[in-house]
């Protein structure tokens, strides 16, 4: 399954002639941030610890409250949670990044 997806995604790429700057990050839980990281040049716990601090000011920051956008029991826990190691980022980590780094965002998707 995975030599499918690394094709599936390789295909992707090519089709928006992005193939040639692909850089691989590891797959550990980390890999939005080391990805993030590597474009602005910090370190995955760099960006998760500004983006999780971006999180923890700026819950209303948007027309609805971020925390509405997570299923975890508050936005307290979803940050602690997305602070730890390994954590996979999620659609409100994307939005976050987004704003905090003043950058348009595109993820290109193997599913």
């Amino acid at each position: 399954e995975l030599e499918a997806q690394r094709a599936r995604i390789r295909d992707r790429l090519r089709m928006f002639d992005l193939l040639d700057g692909l850089i691989e990050v590891p797959g550990d839980g980390n890999c939005f941030f080391s990805s993030i990281g590597l474009l602005i040049g910090k370190t995955h716990r760099q960006v998760r610890t500004d983006l999780v601090s971006w999180l923890r000011v700026n819950e209303h920051s948007m027309d609805e409250p971020l925390s509405s956008f997570t299923d975890v029991a508050s936005w307290e826990l979803y940050c602690d949670q997305m602070d730890q190691d390994a954590s996979w980022a999620d659609h409100v980590v994307l939005c976050a990044a987004a704003e905090l780094y003043r950058r348009e965002l595109i993820i290109i998707s193997s599913a």
